[in-house]
């Protein structure tokens, strides 16, 4: 019997016409094996790049993505941030920005060309860092003044020094004055208290006014209940007085409202807290504020249903507070006392809003 003749490898099967190659199964294998050379030849280029990285072998990759993301490992991993322009411009900003926190450097942050990417990169990376200088050196305006006291007072306003680089006179003003009412508290020094500003400055930190047994219900909040006519050393002194249970100091408050709760708040004892919690829940704001001034009858009784709506744990009295800045004050207060965040959304106001979670997460940190 005749034997059939093989036909060659790779010969076209049907005619030319089809246009058309198959492969016998001697090709086959030998495709396999050179597919298996190039998965080799991949796996140990890969190999060579994680262990000797560098900018000319990521420039070999073929597809886009990956060797971008080639870039900005590199840069991750060197340091070197010059790699980042590398990439698409719409990408180097963000592996700049990588490489500066990475690096816990904001001068590395100098090449961001976005505005506000460049501004974001610095404050974080000051922040983070608490780095005074980088805030002085890299910022300018309302940017630099911002990222100075957000890092004074994640410091408790410990360095009075770089209160001086703060560019806004007003933002200035309170670091330097929130500096001498922190120290007066950690010192016990009274003679700090005399340099806490004048009449109605906003303290942002100190919390509401605690007047008496009202203020243990409503501290610490990061807001200002400062009426008309009360000073900010005398709540330093007053607050001073309350933390050493010293009553001299109640006489360096200015005579009024504050002055008479000093020396009242100090004179009641743990025995006769809680009925006076128990006539706050029962009471109403009009009779307990009966005895006060009429300019601090109002305040007086703000105090009172902020008090009276933690002690009670009854939120919705807050509502009956007509005036918008201590209603807010109050979700505020409450929100922080329960350690709810979702009371902050009882605040119609966005800024407010915004004050009462940036306080949550405050004393969720310092907590």
């Amino acid at each position: 019997m005749a034997i059939a003749s093989r036909k060659p490898i790779g010969a076209r099967q049907g005619g030319a016409s089809h246009g058309r190659v198959v492969l016998g199964d001697e090709g086959k294998i030998i495709v396999f094996i050179v597919m298996a050379a190039a998965a080799v030849a991949l796996i140990l280029y890969s190999d060579q790049f994680f262990n000797n990285p560098s900018s000319s072998l990521c420039a070999k990759i073929l597809y886009a993505q990956q060797r971008y993301a080639c870039f900005g490992t590199l840069a991750l991993n060197t340091g070197n941030a010059s790699i980042c322009s590398m990439m698409p411009p719409s990408q180097e900003d963000g592996c700049v920005a990588a490489v500066a926190e990475n690096m816990s450097d904001p001068y590395i942050c100098s090449s961001i060309r976005v505005g506000s990417a460049y501004r974001d990169c610095v404050i974080n990376i000051s922040y983070s860092t608490r780095n005074f200088a980088a805030c002085a050196n890299l910022l300018s305006g309302s940017n630099r003044s911002s990222c100075i006291y957000m890092i004074e007072r994640a410091e408790k306003f410990v360095n009075g020094s770089a209160c001086g680089l703060i560019q806004d006179q007003v933002t200035r003003l309170n670091c330097t004055y929130l500096h001498y009412y922190h120290a007066a508290l950690s010192t016990s020094d009274p003679a700090d208290c005399g340099f806490v500003g004048g009449a109605n400055v906003t303290l942002l930190e100190t919390s509401s006014l605690g007047l008496g047994s009202i203020g243990a219900a409503t501290q610490p909040v990061n807001v200002s209940l400062n009426p008309s006519g009360i000073s900010s050393s005398g709540y330093c002194y007053y607050a001073l007085a309350s933390k050493t249970s010293n009553a001299s100091l109640c006489a360096l408050v200015s005579p009024g409202y504050m002055q008479s709760e000093c020396y009242s708040s100090l004179s009641r004892n743990s025995s006769s807290q809680s009925a006076f919690n128990q006539s706050l829940i029962s009471g109403n704001a009009s009779a307990f504020c009966s005895s006060e001034p009429p300019s601090l009858k109002g305040f007086c009784s703000y105090e009172f249903l902020i008090a009276k709506a933690v002690i009670s744990k009854k939120p919705l009295v807050c509502n009956s507070i007509n005036n918008s800045q201590y209603q807010y004050t109050c979700f505020t207060t409450y929100a922080v006392k329960s350690g709810n965040y979702t009371y902050c959304y009882d605040i119609t106001n966005s800024s407010a809003r915004y004050g009462c979670l940036l306080s949550m997460n405050t004393t969720a940190t310092q907590g």
